[in-house]
């Protein structure tokens, strides 16, 4: 299932330890619990492969990772977009 691989890399490749998703993760980038509401699946995707196209208004440039493209297969970045594009309940923790 595309939410659950989506949740997986959202977990396992570090997004989590900058951006909330689920009511759970950092706080020093944008809290993405509401992002589906806010943003189309294409800025999405646009925000993991070049993260400072679009920079949002009250962070800096340059701390995201510029080399998703390169280092997460086709299917984790389908999936992370999917995951992100989707409202989701918050899991327990």
């Amino acid at each position: 299932m595309l939410i659950e691989l989506g949740r997986k890399t959202f977990s396992e490749k570090g997004c989590i330890e900058c951006h909330t998703r689920e009511g759970a993760g950092g706080k020093s980038a944008p809290n993405l619990d509401r992002i589906a509401r806010t943003a189309d699946p294409t800025y999405v995707r646009e925000s993991i492969l070049a993260p400072d196209r679009r920079i949002v208004p009250g962070f800096e440039a340059g701390l995201m990772p510029q080399n998703y493209g390169s280092v997460l297969t086709e299917a984790e970045i389908d999936a992370l977009q999917y995951y992100l594009s989707n409202e989701v309940a918050p899991t327990p923790h």
